[in-house]
């Protein structure tokens, strides 16, 4: 009896779970996000501590930006790609300059960005960089390694 009742349960609990059919988003289900890391420095230099987060969702893993307004928030999705790509957050508050990678086929060296001071890095150690930073009202995003 206890068999055939914990079967029954199983079938309706699979019934009950759908998951996307080709062409079909998934939105989630109300599981929790996997946190990856995160920092806290003014990336819009408004005076107020903005968030950044490095999380693993269902769309892969996520930098998601959350400025601090006067009146409220404004939140940015820099970043997406797979879960599997091993990135790592790394944040910094003094860098004035960016410079980036030169392409494969470039003979000059990278443009060099000027930035505000805070700057935010999305690296996979010992291989590639990308770098991120406020530009007056939107993310810029520079490949600074490879």
């Amino acid at each position: 009896m206890n068999k055939k009742l914990i079967s029954g349960l199983s079938s309706l609990l699979l019934l009950g779970t759908s998951t996307p059919s080709f062409g079909e988003e998934w939105t989630g289900d109300g599981q929790p996000f996997k946190y990856i890391s995160s920092c806290e420095l003014d990336l819009d230099k408004n005076g107020l501590p903005d968030m950044v987060i490095l999380a693993e969702t269902i769309q892969g893993r996520e930098l998601i930006a959350i400025l601090k307004e006067k009146k409220g928030l404004k939140a940015f999705s820099i970043w997406t790609g797979p879960a599997s790509n091993g990135m790592h957050l790394r944040c910094e508050f003094a860098q004035f300059k960016i410079k980036e990678a030169p392409t494969a086929s470039a003979d000059e060296p990278g443009k060099v960005h000027k930035t505000n001071g805070a700057v935010i890095h999305l690296f996979k150690p010992e291989s590639s960089q990308r770098s991120f930073y406020w530009d007056k009202s939107q993310f810029k995003e520079v490949s600074t390694g490879d």
